[in-house]
């Protein structure tokens, strides 16, 4: 066999020679004379001769690989080829491998022994008629680098490039001819790649890529790689062949990527690559491979972008980093809301329509056995991120009202803390008035007197101690919350009680110590004292305007007492009642003093009544106490005609009749507030109760629509349920502000101590608890629907093609029972049941397609109906 190996070998030696030659002979060089002289070379011949070792060290790389490859299989390895192929032990070994013969060798190590192994590696060449042209065996001892690269390209297009067969062509086209048509073929019609040899038609690196792309398409993407990118390009085809293939490779980029590249070393790896894909594909597997590669890319692409968006949804579904501001929780919750409603319901559809491309390429790739899917493009991989998503969507919601319930109790501690600091600023400022106003005088006061003034400040020192002290507990618990103005509100807390400790101090040193040295004696206090008994008993006997305001006094006294007894219902009906019937108690009462017996006759009754616990109850009872309010107020016309008979008395009874007014008038004062006060709870109770009502009659009437539904319906309209649930989740959205307002108001009033809490907690409770079962009752809706649309599609298909299969039985149970058939006619019908066994074959996919999504169908019962056991 003639190998162009050996004859190309020759013709590039001789080309660098006539090069070199003609260089010389240019005119203005030196004329050769018949022995000159040795001459150093210019830099062109340098940089020729430079190419030509460049060619050599790239060919040496590449057969060192291409031995490596090969002589493994026997426990061995070549570093430097020209010197581990000396001693002929490593080409005996490649020998054998490739002929699985075994060739003779010796064992010692002299120079002979180097000789005669090589001389029978070169012999078993000759037996396997492989000429070698000027091989000899002391060139390989000697380490010869050409002879010993040309050697091992001898072998290479033995044992590996001379089998290349091309169907259609003759035998005796030589295998480099070969080998290049296989290329052109297998690369044809690909843009850019034009193999017109094996250098620089390979440097791009597009020719590697379009013949691993027209066998495998889907696991190089050839539109997107660059023309001008060629060590990319390069990297990439290697990468596959090597990681897909187990193509060793022999080359690197930059092996290829040159000016000249080297032939030989290309045609060794695209042997490799022949190896692998020897048939070249026909025009209809060549179609049919453009059709799987055009929709593996395009499954990729969507299935891709899909993944990364759930991807980043989760991450972002998963984090618990929320703002520690109640308003901008808030509007993360708005937020979160806005993107269940508007960005995953498309996001659903594009998963769908994945599941859709997923199943036309499991199809497509079917005949050929080699559909692999990467890891998280599976469609198994995108349903089970999908579900993750949903579940960190459901934990999100949860986890953000949490916190916003969290962030409103804090917030209305803080309001309620911010409250006591006034009104304790406040009583401190009065107190500081009082020892301010008491300082200058205390040493002329009646020992009782003193004594009396600085237990009365005394008192309300303590007072402010006690709600300090709340304000202290309640301050940790806003730092232990994490409340954002959990520090300035410490500090003005902390502040007020160094006023207070102020204050106290200048309260010992500055009163209570003086009035520990004035006391009275026993005797004296005892008989001031029995005096002023006797004096008020017989003035309140014997004087008529003294008895009159002694019982105004008890008649307030009494009032005062029903008052701080009444309920105020714990439920709305409750409430109205209450309040319809305080205001109408003492309606018939007109003038206190001769009607003194009957109001307190109704002390009784008032005592009996609350504020209601249902909103007819709280109705009732503030009508009334409105009426009974009416008549509290106009009781200060008995007050005002006491005051007027103060002026007809003097000296004791003066005294004595000043100081039962002064209490008549704190008691009617104290009366009136809790009359007011009274009259204004139940207005905010019967407000808030009437709001509540009004919401849990909503929730409710949800709630009944949802766990009525019968979703095994047969016409139940699947469409309209989805426009249902995006109106429902509107719905509740808009809601949601309201529903909150009225939460807030009611804990306002528990915080603020009504005296109806208890019922305010329990409407509290009952709309948080039906507001969450909605909500949880919305979940399983949207559960609900994606059953429902998955069985009505899956029932609408599976009815489509029984109807199918009904009418192809009809059809051959109507025209193909006869016997009376003519030769043509018979010839016709047997035409027509081939063709309908065909539609039958395939057929046979979309009933295997139904019988695959069967077993994930959910069967739909109304939420009433219990499976039976």
């Amino acid at each position: 066999m003639d190998y162009f190996g050996d004859r190309e070998e020759r013709e590039h030696n001789k080309s660098i020679v006539r090069l070199l030659e003609e260089r010389r002979s240019r005119p203005g060089s030196p004329a050769r004379t018949p022995n000159p002289p040795l001459e150093p070379l210019d830099l062109a011949d340098r940089a020729v001769l430079r190419i030509a070792d460049e060619r050599d060290e790239i060919q040496k790389k590449t057969f060192t690989k291409w031995v490596n490859k090969h002589i493994i299989k026997a426990r061995k390895q070549v570093t430097d080829l020209y010197e581990d192929m000396r001693d002929g032990h490593n080409l005996i070994s490649l020998l054998e491998v490739l002929s699985q013969e075994i060739i003779p060798r010796e064992r010692g190590r002299l120079r002979f022994h180097r000789l005669q192994n090589v001389q029978n590696a070169l012999d078993f060449l000759r037996y396997k008629k492989i000429k070698l042209v000027n091989i000899r065996n002391d060139d390989i001892v000697d380490g010869n680098a050409k002879l010993t690269l040309g050697l091992i390209w001898t072998i290479i297009l033995h044992f590996q490039i001379s089998d290349i067969i091309v169907t259609g062509q003759p035998d005796d086209r030589n295998v480099k001819e070969a080998l290049l048509l296989w290329s052109r073929r297998t690369t044809d019609g690909y843009p850019g790649v034009n193999i017109k040899d094996f250098s620089r038609s390979w440097r791009d690196g597009l020719a590697f890529n379009a013949i691993l792309h027209r066998n495998r398409p889907e696991l190089i993407d050839f539109k997107s790689l660059s023309r001008d990118d060629h060590k990319a390009n390069l990297e990439n085809a290697f990468s596959v062949a090597e990681n897909h293939f187990g193509v060793t490779r022999l080359l690197d980029p930059e092996d290829v990527d040159r000016v000249d590249p080297d032939d030989k070393s290309i045609m060794t790896y695209v042997s490799s690559m022949y190896d692998v894909f020897p048939e070249v594909p026909n025009i209809e597997s060549s179609l049919a491979d453009n059709e799987r590669a055009l929709r593996w890319e395009e499954y990729q692409d969507y299935a891709g972008r899909l993944m990364q968006w759930v991807t980043h949804s989760t991450a972002l579904m998963e984090d618990r980093n929320f703002p520690n501001n109640l308003q901008d929780t808030r509007q993360l919750l708005q937020q979160f809301n806005q993107y269940r409603l508007e960005t995953v319901p498309p996001k659903m559809s594009e998963k769908h329509k994945v599941l859709g491309m997923f199943k036309e390429l499991e199809k497509l790739f079917a005949p050929t056995g080699q559909f692999h899917v990467p890891q998280g493009l599976d469609i198994h991989d995108i349903e089970q991120a999908w579900d993750r998503l949903m579940i960190a969507q459901q934990e999100r919601d949860k986890m953000l009202r949490s916190e916003i319930n969290r962030l409103e109790n804090l917030y209305l501690l803080g309001e309620k803390v911010q409250r006591q600091i006034r009104r304790t600023t406040d009583t401190l400022d009065g107190l500081e008035r009082r020892i301010e106003a008491d300082e200058p005088r205390i040493d002329k006061m009646h020992p009782a007197d003193a004594k009396k003034r600085v237990d009365q400040i005394d008192a309300g020192l303590k007072m402010c101690e006690t709600a300090i002290r709340e304000m202290f507990n309640d301050t940790q618990a806003l730092k232990d919350g994490q409340y954002y103005q959990a520090d300035i509100i410490y500090r003005r807390v902390f502040n007020l009680h160094e006023r207070w400790l102020a204050l106290r101090n200048r309260l010992h040193t500055n009163l209570t110590s003086k009035v520990a040295t004035m006391t009275l004696t026993t005797e004296e206090t005892t008989l001031t004292k029995r005096y002023e008994t006797r004096t008020e008993y017989r003035v309140v006997e014997t004087n008529e305007i003294f008895k009159f305001i002694q019982e105004c006094l008890i008649w307030i006294q009494n009032k005062q007492a029903a008052i701080d007894s009444l309920d105020y219902g714990n439920d709305l009906p409750s409430v109205q009642r209450y309040l319809r019937q305080h205001s109408e108690e003492h309606r018939v009462i007109t003038e206190f003093k001769t009607n003194i017996d009957r109001c307190r006759d109704a002390k009784a009754a008032i005592d009996s009544l609350d504020y209601g616990n249902d909103l007819p109850s709280v109705q009732r009872y503030l009508r009334q106490h409105s009426e009974e309010h009416r008549v509290i107020t106009e009781f200060k016309t008995n007050i005002d005609r006491c005051r007027d008979a103060k002026s007809n008395l003097s000296g004791d009874e003066y005294t004595l009749y000043s100081q039962h007014l002064s209490r008549l008038e704190q008691v009617y004062a104290s009366l009136l507030d809790s009359s007011a006060k009274r009259i204004k709870d139940l207005e905010l109770l019967l407000e808030f109760m009437q709001a509540a009502t009004t919401e849990l009659m909503w929730l409710n009437e949800k709630e009944e629509t949802e766990v009525s539904r019968d979703w095994s319906a047969k016409n139940l309209d699947v469409p309209e349920l989805e426009q249902y649930f995006q109106n429902l989740l509107s719905e509740l959205q808009n809601r949601e502000g309201q529903f909150k307002i009225i939460q807030n108001n009611g804990q306002q009033l528990v915080l603020h101590s009504h005296p109806a809490s208890q019922t305010i907690e329990a409407y509290l409770q009952a709309m948080t608890s039906q507001w969450e079962w909605l909500l949880q009752l919305t979940i399983c809706l949207e559960q609900h629907l994606k059953h429902a649309a998955a069985y009505h599609q899956f029932y609408g298909d599976a009815h489509g093609c029984e109807q199918w299969l009904s009418d192809q039985a009809e059809l051959l149970n109507r025209k193909y029972d006869r016997s009376d058939l003519s030769l043509e006619e018979s010839t016709d019908l047997l035409q027509e049941l081939f063709e309908m066994k065909e539609k039958l074959m395939e057929y046979k996919d979309v009933v295997s397609d139904l019988v695959v999504r069967s077993k994930h169908i959910v069967p739909l019962k109304q939420r009433k109906q219990y499976p039976e056991n």
